[in-house]
């Protein structure tokens, strides 16, 4: 049997976030509130609740190492009051919000500012007038296993933030944008959003700023203006694997947000266009777009030197390809059954663009 020496355990655990190991507070057993035992507790403690309805608005001000979480198999919901966030996660490091139902305000529902390596699991969040979730000026924070629905802005935005998680959530009847991210390498993978009033997922926002070097793979968005959008200059970002349905635009990347890549995505039965391309020097391949009622694959005049390769486009009701942008690589794409062109580059001057083993039924001009 191969054995792992002590140094390779070490450097294993180097990365990992060190628990203490600290008593388990029961509420309402020994604290009647979860604030109050917020408030006694220490590092490495864990805070137990039981199955009840607490309406408070609970601060956790600079603690770390601290688990809060319902008892196993207890339903604990967690009443905002109609007013104020349900909680509020303040300058902490570690800390795990576990299985919770959050509920009912005009503010919003769960807060975490300034933080490091804390995380929100398994919890259902519904009902408030601003953010599901929200993550301002964090490092290493995660949003896992969560659902959020009725919201009256974001369902779960992260600000300022970077190297954050934000995986196997399920969002639903949000007003603004499903999932929204600005900062540093993120990765939002495998979530299930439906029915954002804006966009399922956006990233760069007017407020926060760009979004760079960020990772969205693997997620299903349904009924959304966009499915998935990158704007305000968001740079290097890589849309993977997402299958975007009944939306008005799958996939768009806006003006000046460069150097994205836009890779093996599935858009079926858009109201406009499939994939649009707005930034330069971006990467566009292997996709699959199947019945826009516009184009297929817009590129937009502001898309220069992008490379478009192994696409395919089935039954647009207008454009397979429509290309206004100038010094672009197409190759080996193939567009088929459009209504108007399967091809339509109208890009000026004429012939600043390479076609190569592509397969288009009809062109123009």
């Amino acid at each position: 049997m191969k054995r792992i020496s002590g140094f390779t355990c070490a450097v294993i655990l180097a990365g990992a976030p060190v628990w203490a190991l600290g008593a388990t507070l029961k509420v309402p057993g020994t604290y009647p509130s979860i604030q109050a035992a917020v408030d006694a507790a220490v590092a490495g403690d864990v805070i137990q609740i039981s199955s009840g309805t607490y309406v408070e608005n609970v601060v956790v001000n600079s603690k770390q190492d601290l688990t809060i979480k319902a008892k196993k198999g207890a339903v604990v919901i967690l009443d905002a009051g109609g007013a104020g966030p349900a909680l509020e996660v303040l300058l902490g490091t570690n800390v795990l919000v576990q299985h919770l139902r959050v509920q009912n305000s005009t503010d919003n529902g769960v807060v975490v500012f300034n933080s490091t390596n804390c995380r929100i699991i398994g919890c259902r969040v519904r009902d408030f007038d601003q953010n599901g979730i929200w993550l301002q000026g964090t490092e290493k924070c995660q949003v896992r296993n969560c659902t959020v629905i009725e919201v009256g802005v974001n369902g779960i935005q992260v600000m300022d933030s970077s190297h954050c998680l934000v995986r196997d959530n399920t969002v639903k009847d949000v007003l603004q944008h499903g999932i929204q991210v600005d900062g540093l390498l993120a990765a939002i993978e495998e979530n299930r959003i439906t029915n954002a009033t804006k966009n399922g997922i956006q990233l760069g926002s007017a407020v926060g700023g760009p979004c760079e070097d960020a990772l969205v793979a693997g997620n299903i968005v349904k009924n959304c203006d966009v499915g998935i959008s990158v704007d305000e200059k968001s740079l290097g970002n890589t849309l993977a694997d997402n299958r975007v349905s009944k939306a008005v635009n799958g996939v768009r990347v806006g003006p000046d947000s460069d150097y994205n890549a836009v890779h093996a995505n599935a858009v079926t039965s858009m109201s406009y266009g499939g994939i649009m391309m707005g930034g330069s020097d971006c990467s566009v391949t292997k996709n699959k777009v199947k019945k826009a009622a516009g184009e297929g694959f817009g590129v937009l005049t502001e898309a220069t030197y992008c490379t478009f390769r192994l696409n395919r486009c089935t039954q647009a009701a207008m454009y397979g390809f429509f290309v206004y942008g100038k010094g672009g690589l197409f190759l080996e794409n193939k567009a088929t059954d459009s209504v108007l062109f399967d091809l339509s580059d109208v890009s000026v001057p004429a012939g600043t663009n390479w076609y190569v083993d592509n397969v288009f039924g009809t062109t123009y001009p």
